[in-house]
């Protein structure tokens, strides 16, 4: 939330409105997808104590390819069709514009792969490593954020959101669960 409220601070009406309206047409389907897959942290636990290895190697399969399947899927109908979600929503248009769904779309993707990789990594008994990734994330998007809504609309927000996944956490922690894999199968 902390870029929906520099966006109000400094941006215009129209401008920081429809960014909120992004965030939270993000946010909606983010939360029942995290939800789906939250479970899976004390499975995975508890498959990763009794060391049934292939257990959780099935189960990062299923969820890397659900994930992302679901990402995608809720991700192109954002960005393809989410003023129209937006307007039967709300009952009134928003003008989110192109880039803006698209960079919103693209987000919800990298968050699902970035959230399910944190459930495993926990499950696994990596919680402080994904714990820190996240954090150290979060933490240098806040940094940057102001300098972003300073070059103007929110696109370059949900740009620097998906670059601080790309960059930071959605290689690292499938690094740190296949480590963890690794020495198990040993």
């Amino acid at each position: 939330q902390w870029p929906v409220y520099l966006m109000a601070r400094s941006r215009p009406t129209a401008e920081s409105a429809a960014f909120a309206v992004s965030v939270q047409m993000v946010l909606l389907p983010l939360s029942f997808l995290v939800g789906i897959v939250q479970p899976f942290w004390g499975t995975t636990a508890e498959a990763a104590a009794s060391g049934d290895v292939a257990w959780v190697r099935a189960q990062i399969n299923k969820l890397r390819w659900g994930g992302v399947a679901a990402g995608l899927v809720i991700g192109v109908v954002i960005a393809l069709w989410g003023e129209e979600i937006v307007h039967l929503w709300l009952g009134r248009r928003v003008e989110l514009g192109w880039s803006l769904r698209l960079g919103a779309g693209t987000y919800l993707v990298l968050a699902v792969w970035e959230y399910l990789h944190f459930v495993l990594g926990m499950g696994a008994g990596r919680i402080r490593g994904v714990s820190r990734m996240v954090f150290a994330r979060a933490a240098g998007f806040a940094i940057v954020a102001p300098g972003l809504i300073a070059l103007g609309a929110g696109t370059w927000v949900w740009l620097g959101l998906c670059c601080s996944v790309a960059a930071y956490t959605a290689w690292r922690m499938p690094r740190l669960i296949g480590r963890f894999v690794g020495a198990a199968e040993r």
